[in-house]
């Protein structure tokens, strides 16, 4: 009975010894788990500013290109107006020389006509001081 009693307490001791092991193991496994857990989030946050910094960037550039095509477009326009008010221009230039060439021939017709009168009036004035003459 007394062995009985001894093989029981030993028993009894390496299950209050098995039961303290487990407490301390469970308490080292929850604390690792926190140090990860800790480690973990601190990572995603770094990983997350680390994205924010990037997407920041990229729409920077975005902006920055944006811009640049804005302004190419005005500038586009700006140049297609300027070329309009041009070719509008010599378009008035070319109408008036037409009508100024189209005025130089009409006048260079008159001058062929009064030409042809004054030689006809001149042969005229002629035959009749001729006339005059010999009468």
């Amino acid at each position: 009975a007394n062995n009985l009693q001894l093989v029981v307490s030993r028993l009894m001791r390496e299950v209050e010894e098995s039961a303290a092991a487990k407490k301390t193991l469970t308490y080292q496994l929850e604390q690792q788990g926190a140090k990860k857990e800790r480690k973990y989030a601190s990572e995603q946050r770094q990983l997350n500013a680390e994205l924010d910094r990037e997407r920041g960037k990229v729409e920077a550039e975005q902006q920055r290109r944006l811009a640049a095509e804005l302004e190419a477009t005005a500038t586009q326009e700006r140049l297609l107006r300027e070329v309009k008010v041009k070719a509008d221009a010599l378009e008035e230039e070319v109408a008036r020389r037409e009508k100024v060439e189209r005025d130089l021939q009409d006048s260079k017709g008159e001058l062929v006509s009064l030409q042809r009168q004054l030689k006809e009036s001149s042969g005229l004035l002629e035959r009749q001081s001729v006339q005059l003459a010999n009468a």
